[in-house]
């Protein structure tokens, strides 16, 4: 689901063919901007929005239904199973939900680069660079 990002990243050259005039980008270039804006929205939704709300809110849901052999027993194991579930989502959660939306706002800011002040977009793209590593931590 990543491979994509290898045609975004790019690299750019300002002049001189010197180190200091070459310029890595850390989404993508200008005129691939909007295409990574689509992606992006598509590969949150299908990995972030979609497991979090639908699989685990079904997963909850089944659980808490009367079932089969409900005596002592079994409801223990279906209480056991839903804080399980609910420690996943917490995790889940705080992994990838300050990723996500840090990285909105971010693209948001480069969006609406002539709108917004350079301070502004920078301290954005901090704050989404710093959020990627907890994105990870996940695994």
């Amino acid at each position: 689901m990543n491979a994509p990002i290898l045609y975004f990243s790019r690299m750019n050259n300002n002049g001189d063919m010197t180190p200091q005039s070459t310029v890595c980008y850390d989404t993508t270039s200008k005129e691939l901007f909007n295409d990574l804006i689509v992606y992006s929205s598509v590969v949150m939704f299908l990995l972030f929005v979609l497991p979090f709300e639908v699989c685990n809110g079904l997963m909850v849901k089944k659980l808490q239904e009367p079932g089969i052999g409900g005596g002592p027993m079994s409801q223990h194991f279906k209480q056991k199973s839903v804080k399980m579930i609910i420690i996943v989502l917490l995790a889940f959660m705080l992994c990838f939900l300050p990723f996500h939306v840090n990285r909105s706002i971010y693209y948001t800011f480069r969006y609406l680069d002539k709108h917004v002040s350079c301070s502004m977009l920078e301290a954005a793209s901090m704050t989404y660079k710093v959020t990627r590593p907890l994105a990870s931590a996940n695994s």
